[in-house]
């Protein structure tokens, strides 16, 4: 701290702020006119700015601005800023009811939006939380919880020990998985996963251990697959896969609401294959000012250790995280559609003739 006071240096967050709205306007005129200024100041302050950085913030293409590699990054940092400072206005203007308690959470680009629904929609029940909400690759959110930028991050893949020693896997739950498509499949085959063969197919990409696993189970059957997409967005291949265009392997919680509009054709459980989902957090900030008690440290992901203060209403949420045992009726590794009652046994077995 004392290095801090000593240094003759100071970012001046007047000229700063004043960038952070020519980049949200993308233009200079509209942003003085918000900020109720002359755009010649405006103009003026950007160029004290970039000098006082040492670089362009922005490239002019015709009439418009856009942001230069180093904007982008002052323009991360302005967030972070401006956010920080809002909270803390936010914190002095609401002495009656407390301050306000923000949650910070990180979900992997390609996590199930219906997951991140379904944990983030109970915790906004509370006038005094406000969730904050940040998608980006694992490596990258795994980083910002250690630096305490983040509270929680949601994450279908457990971090290893070995690669981040101070971040814990909270296992939530489990979702069976299942080739879904768009129309009626005529098959080849009567078995799985023999039936799949010459059939287009729809795939997460191999950073998922359900593609890994899917691919194993393919290999020992002697299966070539007809991979017409590999995908992370779980939106895109709900969507491919109601195109009709092929079957597309994703985890139920990923076409829930599309098996309840029966927009799903065919559906089949893939046996033995699920989609664990996690909560990853980090061990508390030395200062002591963490806002939970970590677990024990190197907690198997397999554990259902407690989330910490202020989540578990958003574990709550995902109470359908768990595997299923099939409806009646309905052999393993197979799975009735919505609104088609499996018939029974009895009514499938003719009887024998005395």
């Amino acid at each position: 701290m004392a290095e801090l006071l000593e240094t003759p240096e100071w970012l001046n967050y007047h000229h700063l702020r004043h960038f952070w709205m020519i980049a949200r306007h993308r233009s200079i005129t509209r942003a003085a006119a918000a900020l109720k200024v002359s755009p010649s100041t405006l103009s003026e302050q950007l160029g004290e700015l970039e000098g006082w950085l040492g670089q362009p913030l922005f490239e002019r293409r015709g009439r418009a601005l856009h942001l230069s590699s180093a904007g982008q990054l002052a323009l991360q940092h302005a967030d972070t800023i401006f956010e920080t400072g809002r909270e803390l206005m936010a914190s002095f203007r609401r002495p009656a009811h407390g301050p306000q308690r923000v949650l910070r959470l990180g979900a992997v680009g390609p996590l199930s939006k219906n997951l991140q629904f379904d944990f983030i929609q109970p915790l906004l029940t509370g006038d005094g939380t406000r969730v904050v909400v940040v998608a980006g690759p694992l490596d990258e959110l795994a980083r910002q919880l250690q630096e305490h930028r983040l509270d929680l991050v949601l994450s279908n893949i457990p971090l290893r020990a070995d690669q981040e020693r101070n971040v814990f896997n909270h296992l939530l739950g489990e979702v069976p998985v299942f080739l879904v498509g768009g129309r009626p499949l005529k098959r080849s085959h009567p078995r799985f996963p023999f039936f799949l063969r010459g059939q287009p197919l729809f795939l997460p990409s191999h950073q998922s251990h359900v593609r890994a696993d899917f691919d194993l189970i393919l290999a020992k059957a002697g299966i070539e697959p007809d991979i017409r997409a590999e995908v992370d967005d779980m939106a895109l291949l709900r969507l491919l896969a109601l195109s009709g265009e092929g079957l597309a392997l994703v985890s139920k919680i990923v076409v829930e609401r599309e098996l309840e509009s029966r927009a799903i054709k065919f559906m089949l459980r893939v046996p033995s294959l699920v989609e664990r989902y996690y909560a990853l957090t980090a061990a508390p900030h030395p200062s002591g000012n963490g806002a939970w008690r970590s677990p024990e440290r190197g907690l198997p992901p397999e554990r259902h250790a407690p989330l910490p203060d202020g989540w578990g209403a958003g574990r709550a949420g995902l109470s359908r995280c768990a595997p299923r045992a099939p409806p009646p009726g309905v052999a393993p590794g197979k799975t009735a559609l919505p609104g088609r009652r499996p018939r029974s046994r009895r009514s499938r077995v003719r009887p024998r003739g005395r």
